[in-house]
């Protein structure tokens, strides 16, 4: 990492711990009197208010985090952001259920009433209440479809659809904080509104403004689209000053295709290393929208958005590569083949897939290993055969068929429990964590 990365990289947690100051100050300037002089119920209503405060400012960040905004992504990568999104979100929960209880628990025993007619009261005599509630319904949705066992079984355009629900949750409850609590007047109001404000600029500059930006700028049409395999096709897109797009070996984007039923935002891999003439992406048929991928035209027009991502060889720490692919995730690595080969790196590929038809760009892997002889090509299907190896890549197969594994920097592409069950075992041989890259684009 370079120092200006590195300084990056501490700035803006920074910015987030010095938020979260300021929030703490602003909430003890005004509800400070409800700790140092307590009457009944106080203590509730006072951390009921602070938990209203940290719920928008974790809801704030999580969008922050899904925002597309690329030089937070480039600093702290998918992956990392990945994991905070979802660390925050149970933290979010809590913050959400926490701040109505609260406040009920504290205002039924200021009024002595009984719970059920003071939350009634807050809900329909407080200014914007239940809108906020609304707003709360709304996120809750979208938690509850990020289940796992829940994320499996809808499309994921409805996904899509209730995930950007969060926006209007986020409106519905905005005037429920400003017109009531601790930041409804003075210097805590102009705070509060700078601070929504510019989350909601970065998320309009760079999910919305930016694509566009670069749709206008480069013109993104279908070239042609060529089938791979029984299952997966390669789609290449041209425009114009495609030798000013730049992106690297590894990376992905996210792709809009303007015709019908195709009109949702999907990460797809680059496949293919830049050319300055056009762009690939290889695409496998796995569900409502892949299964339309062979149905596009040539001069259909596309918004891309990218491109993303840290997984790339400019974030090796050796000279010589292991690249290890699963299934589709061969997007990537073929594209870091050719990379490799090109510069001439050490590299290894090591490609799983359930059969030799499966084998996407075997040909084209084929002809680089015979090109550039630092390249060496290892397939891996599930059927038994004389030509590759059988089973799957395992600690085995690593130790017999790259006994040089620990001197290279290691990037694996593929479903998710292949790549953490060997993420788990090179950890285990001691690799350090810093050689070990791989990321899932799901954002």
């Amino acid at each position: 990492m370079k120092f200006s990365e590195k300084y990056l990289s501490y700035i803006f947690p920074a910015v987030f711990v010095i938020n979260a100051l300021i929030i703490l100050f602003i909430w003890w300037q005004g509800s400070g009197l409800y700790i140092t002089q307590p009457w009944e119920g106080s203590y509730y209503i006072a951390f009921g208010r602070l938990t209203g405060l940290f719920a928008e400012y974790f809801l704030l960040t999580e969008l922050l985090l899904v925002g597309r905004v690329w030089w937070l992504e480039k600093f702290f990568g998918f992956v990392s952001m990945s994991r905070l999104h979802h660390a925050i979100g149970t933290w979010l929960i809590f913050l959400i259920l926490s701040h109505p209880l609260l406040l009920t628990l504290g205002y039924a025993r200021q009024n002595s009433t009984g719970l059920t007619e003071q939350f009634t009261s807050l809900l329909f005599n407080w200014e914007d209440v239940f809108k906020a509630l609304i707003g709360v319904i709304l996120i809750f949705a979208a938690v509850g479809t990020s289940i796992k066992l829940v994320r499996m079984k809808i499309k994921y355009e409805r996904w899509y659809f209730v995930h950007l629900t969060m926006y209007l949750a986020i409106g519905l409850a905005f005037g429920h904080q400003i017109n009531s609590g601790d930041v409804s007047e003075g210097s805590a109001t102009y705070y509060w509104l700078a601070l929504n404000y510019a989350v909601f600029g970065l998320i309009l500059l760079y999910r919305f403004l930016r694509p566009l930006y670069l749709f206008y700028k480069y013109k993104f049409t279908i070239d042609k689209i060529e089938k791979e395999t029984d299952d997966v096709y390669s789609v290449y897109i041209s425009g114009r000053h495609m030798r000013e797009f730049s992106f690297e070996s590894g990376q992905f984007a996210n792709l809009i295709f303007l015709a019908k039923g195709m009109r949702q935002s999907h990460p797809f891999s680059f496949s293919a290393a830049p050319n300055g003439k056009n762009l690939r992406f290889s695409i496998k048929k796995l569900g409502d929208f892949t299964n339309k991928i062979d149905e596009l035209k040539k001069g259909t027009r596309v918004i891309l958005d990218g491109p993303y991502g840290r997984f790339t060889l400019a974030h090796a720490l050796t000279k010589k590569c292991l690249l290890i692919a699963g299934g589709i995730g061969i997007t990537p690595i073929r594209a870091m083949a050719e990379d490799c080969a090109k510069h001439g790196v050490d590299a290894v590929v090591m490609y799983s897939a359930k059969n030799s038809a499966s084998l996407t760009f075997k040909k084209e892997l084929d002809e680089l290993a015979a090109q550039f002889k630092k390249l060496q090509v290892v397939y891996i299907v599930d059927e038994k055969t004389e030509r590759f190896e059988c089973g799957m890549i395992n600690e085995e197969k690593i130790t017999r068929l790259v006994p040089d594994y620990s001197e290279r920097d290691i990037y694996i592409c593929g479903p998710g429990p292949m790549m953490q069950a060997l993420i788990n075992i090179l950890e285990s041989k001691g690799l350090p964590k810093s050689r070990l890259h791989h990321e899932m684009f799901s954002f």
